[in-house]
């Protein structure tokens, strides 16, 4: 159980990262659930922005949550 949590925890925080580093899109985890991204978009927000969000999503998790993970973990963990 601990396993599972401390994967999903990874894979969290992999996307997290990535958004923030390849698409400059600023997400958090949320309190109640850390295996939760948040997003909180300013109270305006134009409808191009919100567009560039789905399309950077989407473009990221196409490339697999396992690859993002992957890439995550390697930059993160093991060259540390």
């Amino acid at each position: 159980h601990e396993h599972k949590r401390t994967y999903d925890k990874v894979i969290t925080a992999s996307i997290l990262s990535e958004l923030f580093v390849s698409y400059n899109i600023l997400v958090h985890f949320s309190t109640s659930d850390p295996n939760v991204l948040q997003i909180t978009p300013p109270l305006i927000i134009k409808r191009n922005q919100v567009n560039y969000f789905v399309k950077s999503m989407d473009e990221l998790l196409s490339n697999g949550v396992m690859s993002i993970a992957a890439k995550f973990i390697s930059k993160n963990v093991l060259h540390r």
